[in-house]
């Protein structure tokens, strides 16, 4: 009795490569339609401040910009009610905390909410 055997082929290392830079083509463009739609509902909050956005769903809003009439992070903030933000050190900048939210599946990121200082002259205590 002789059996039917199928191979199975299985893709090129080109054609596995191109299928995730697809797919990868993919995700950003449902990110970036996913910001865009986040920024058109979300207009008037935005209105007055200096932000930018990010393919992977991230808006960034600069606090302080010269120009633009929302100035603190408290005001950008308080344009979201509701919303909880947490304190994330920034990781280019040293000494700095940025408030992080995430609406409607956008994380909402204010760049330099806060700064530690300190007085010239304190004592470091080990």
């Amino acid at each position: 009795m002789e059996t039917d055997t199928q191979t199975e082929v299985q893709p090129s290392k080109d054609e596995t490569h191109a299928m995730g830079q697809f797919e990868s083509i993919h995700k950003a463009k449902q990110d970036l339609l996913a910001v865009a739609s986040f920024a058109s509902r979300h207009k008037p909050k935005l209105d007055g401040t200096n932000w930018r956005f990010y393919v992977d769903r991230d808006i960034h809003i600069l606090p302080g910009s010269y120009g633009f009439e929302i100035n603190t992070a408290r005001e950008i903030a308080r344009r979201f009610p509701g919303v909880v933000w947490k304190r994330v050190k920034n990781e280019y900048t040293c000494g700095q905390i940025d408030w992080v939210a995430t609406v409607e599946g956008v994380t909402i990121v204010i760049e330099t909410a806060e700064k530690l200082t300190f007085k010239d002259g304190d004592l470091v205590s080990l």
